[in-house]
């Protein structure tokens, strides 16, 4: 697997991963269009504002995601897998990946992230990998069922 910067024609892809409106608000919150059209999908994604990353495996788009500092966290943003390959264990190697990146071009010791109840395989990823439920920030209004979860990176994470 290879963590690599998104470009243009992987956020391309990215559209077709979402069938309905519960995946898009599932995947990236209240505030992204739906139905939307290729304007506004690269719009609302905000992948050119954002450091996003694709997991790719042998030329094939397998994962995405997104990496910003939030309350003195890396904080990870818009993770999905491919459709075909959820449930593989490719959830645990994009967040690795994406901690091991954030922490080296952000230099900070935690982890955090959004994530909606409801979304039950993205809630039992997170848990797996190490992510623990915190206070919701301040500024954060998803609606209640959102849950702000952080965790520590440990050294080795981050070097290997």
């Amino acid at each position: 697997m290879l963590l690599r910067t998104a470009d243009t024609a992987d956020i391309d892809t990215l559209m077709t991963w979402f069938p309905d409106a519960a995946s898009i608000r599932h995947w990236s919150g209240p505030d992204f269009d739906y139905p939307f059209d290729r304007d506004s999908f690269h719009r609302d994604c905000k992948w050119r504002d954002i450091d996003s990353y694709c997991l790719e495996s042998h030329g094939t788009l397998q994962g995405f995601g997104q990496v910003y500092p939030r309350d003195n966290r890396v904080n990870l943003a818009r993770l999905v897998i491919h459709p075909q390959a959820r449930g593989s264990g490719l959830g645990q190697q994009l967040i690795s990946a994406l901690i091991r990146e954030g922490q080296q071009t952000l230099g900070l010791d935690e982890a955090g992230l959004f994530v909606y109840r409801s979304n039950a395989a993205a809630w039992c990823c997170y848990r797996a990998a190490g992510f623990d439920v915190a206070p919701m920030p301040e500024d954060v209004d998803l609606g209640p069922e959102a849950r702000y979860l952080v965790r520590a990176i440990r050294p080795e994470q981050a070097a290997s």
